[in-house]
């Protein structure tokens, strides 16, 4: 701030010495630079620029009580005549046995589609990320045996409908997609957990259905069903890393083994 200078002539001033001042004064912007810039320019200049978004996300692994979880399966029970069958396998939903032999686009096409909400109310929640998971043949539902069957695919009435991803720290080459998950770091601090809503749908290219799933075994009235369509994530942070665990106390179709393996069950929604 520029200031002037002045002097005063003690001998120039009348009336014994006394400067006399005004109660009222009109009032004057000049020489408030400072103030002006601090309480209006800066203010207003603020309120102009838009605020800084991060956009980076991180990567976040599943954990159980603490212990890295090796990997996740996936079973999906799908209505075979009007009734939720708890055992249902490729024959069931109209593959053959050629379209796991070849490899056919009807099954290497399937696939599970995990799509996450911000919230499990129908109403209000937007759809924040997803992961597709596609139909494979897994190690598990192949011969072993020997002879010329040895690598091929059991018979598909004999094979569940089933996904599994694997943690690929530890299993290289095998399938991961779903596994990790990946969120924006800001939204997930320390001591303070991001929760996430998963609700499953399966798209069976054999058929061309897509089957919406939920988390019970039995038909349920439209009341109850909106809280039976999510499994819900609870995504933290600690001074190790990000994390997420899925909660077993808001669904029960969660199981977590001795070997630290999770399984979760979908079921095809049947209303009463």
């Amino acid at each position: 701030m520029n200031v002037k200078n002045y002097k005063i002539n003690i001998n120039s001033i009348k009336n014994g010495g006394f400067i006399n001042l005004p109660i009222f004064e009109d009032f004057s912007t000049l020489d408030q630079y400072d103030t002006i810039k601090k309480d209006f320019i800066e203010v207003e200049k603020s309120k102009s620029i838009n605020p800084i978004l991060d956009y980076e996300k991180t990567r976040l692994t599943p954990k159980k009580d603490g212990n890295d979880i090796n990997k996740i399966n996936i079973n999906l029970n799908l209505l075979s005549n009007g009734v939720i069958n708890s055992s249902s396998t490729l024959e069931s939903i109209g593959f053959n046995q050629k379209d796991v032999l070849y490899s056919k686009n009807a099954f290497k096409k399937s696939f599970l589609r995990l799509n996450f909400y911000d919230t499990d109310k129908l109403t209000s929640q937007r759809l924040v990320n997803f992961y597709t998971i596609f139909l494979k043949m897994l190690p598990e539902y192949l011969n072993q045996n020997g002879g010329y069957l040895a690598g091929t695919p059991k018979p598909v009435a004999n094979i569940p409908v089933k996904f599994t991803i694997k943690n690929p720290n530890i299993f290289v080459d095998e399938y991961s997609e779903g596994f990790n998950l990946y969120h924006y770091k800001d939204e997930v601090k320390n001591g303070l957990p991001k929760e996430l809503f998963m609700r499953g749908v399966f798209n069976n290219a054999k058929n061309g259905v897509s089957y919406n799933l939920m988390t019970a075994n039995s038909p349920q009235s439209i009341t109850n069903l909106v809280n039976k369509l999510h499994v819900k994530y609870i995504l933290y942070r600690d001074n190790t890393g990000y994390y997420y665990e899925i909660d077993e106390s808001y669904s029960d179709n969660i199981i977590v083994d001795s070997n630290n393996n999770l399984t979760i069950k979908l079921y095809e929604i049947i209303e009463l």
